[in-house]
């Protein structure tokens, strides 16, 4: 199969759930000999690409660079990725019938005009990559709610989730069927362990507003003695990083595509969302290396956390002004919260030794069992089964063409003649 995949998000570097996800997958669909092509923002520099390449054992090859657009092989996925303002759903035209793909997969596009130029040309050979439920047109965890989006949804081939939450979201909101495609994006085990209980941090990642940084900000307050630390990437707003600051006891990381630069400091991962999490892939990484995580009891969370203890309650967000931050996220009426379950839960986890080996040889086990289980397999089946699907009934569209073709070609007399025959044979 030819896989044409479109995201508004840079493609490498993959600093977020959505592009690892996006980028495992197709990695893992070239390792089954499928060609792969990618539509993306441009994530860093031409001279950090450069860079990047020059290593021996890079998986980076650079095919051209401008200062508009980079094209580039990665792990065998051909990249093309545009800076500036660079009109993507125009690019995605040009690529659809330049690659003439089997399946054009659109993933994180707030926009929805990736998606409206996929349908426009062949709505019969796209998909839609859902990640997130703020971003769905429909239901209680939308940002808004629009009918014309909605009715894009309704017209592609299929749809692929991120976890078994979204997949129930989608049903039972928008009453669309969905397929989660479990994507193996942890990396290749044996995974450090890193969960140690003399580690330096209680960290968060992404603190804003809706990951919860009102929740680790009052922690943080209520635990002077504690070091806490937090990791912006892209939701963190200036505000927020103030608001970090103001306190002496959290200290700033800098974001990395190695998150094990973090986990090496990190004694408790905290994951307070307020927001519907589509699933949460960091508690699963933290997991892996034998870190504790508190998790908030909202979205896809307690599915990531796979059963182990600290699924911790919040009020979730239930509605948004009408207005966007500098993230041009519309901006959240945070309800109150109760912070004293979590201020329990941490207190326990920080000072009870045995209480924290428990949890984190639960939480290594857990995730080791889980990711062993992933693979790129079953997504592969789904999209061969809708490619059948869609041939089989290209065939019988085709008979009817023949047939109305045929039709057109009686005179009137052989029409009723045909039309009384087929009266006497059918009841």
């Amino acid at each position: 199969m030819r896989i044409l995949f479109a995201h508004n998000l840079p493609y490498l570097p993959a600093l977020n759930g959505a592009a690892r996800v996006g980028r495992c997958l197709l990695e893992g669909l070239v390792r089954r000999n499928h060609n792969c092509r990618v539509v993306s923002l441009a994530g860093t520099d031409n001279e950090k690409l450069r860079q990047l390449a020059s290593r021996g054992s890079s998986p980076l090859k650079l095919l051209d660079l401008s200062p508009t657009h980079q094209t580039f092989i990665h792990n065998g996925v051909e990249v093309y990725a545009f800076a500036g303002n660079p009109r993507l759903h125009e690019q995605l035209n040009h690529h659809i019938r330049e690659f003439d793909p089997t399946w054009v997969i659109i993933s994180e596009d707030p926009t929805y005009m990736l998606l409206a130029a996929a349908n426009k040309i062949d709505p019969r050979r796209t998909l839609f990559f859902s990640q997130s439920q703020a971003t769905l047109p429909f239901g209680p965890e939308a940002f808004t709610t629009e009918p014309h989006k909605m009715q894009m949804l309704e017209e592609v081939a299929g749809i692929l989730t991120s976890s078994e939450y979204l997949r129930t979201y989608m049903q039972r909101w928008g009453g669309l069927e969905s397929f989660f495609a479990a994507i193996p994006v942890y990396g290749v085990p044996p995974f450090r362990h890193l969960g140690f209980f003399d580690n330096r941090f209680v960290t968060m990642i992404n603190p804003s507003t809706i990951k919860g940084l009102p929740v680790f900000l009052e922690l943080a307050r209520r635990f002077p003695a504690v070091q806490f630390a937090a990791v912006p990437t892209w939701a963190t707003l200036a505000t927020d990083r103030s608001a970090l600051k103001s306190l002496p006891n959290v200290t700033v990381l800098e974001a990395s595509e190695d998150i094990d630069d973090v986990f090496a400091q990190t004694r408790v991962l905290m994951v307070p969302s307020l927001w519907g999490e589509a699933f949460g892939l960091v508690a699963v990484e933290a997991m892996l290396r034998g870190i504790p995580v508190l998790a908030s009891n909202v979205g896809g969370l307690p599915e990531a956390k796979l059963g182990v203890d600290y699924v911790l309650p919040l009020r979730p967000i239930e509605k948004y002004e009408d207005r966007r931050d500098e993230s041009w996220i519309p901006v959240p009426v945070i309800p109150d919260q109760n912070i004293a379950p979590w201020e329990t839960a941490l207190r326990t986890v920080l000072s009870d030794k045995a209480e924290f080996d428990r949890i984190s040889s639960d939480s290594r086990k857990a995730a080791t069992d889980y990711v062993s289980g992933l693979s790129v397999i079953p997504t592969e089946r789904y999209l061969e089964e809708l490619l059948l699907r869609r041939s089989s009934f290209t065939g019988s569209e085709r008979q009817k063409d023949d047939m109305s073709k045929l039709l057109e070609g009686l005179s009137p007399e052989k029409l009723q003649a045909l039309a009384t025959l087929l009266k006497k044979k059918t009841p």
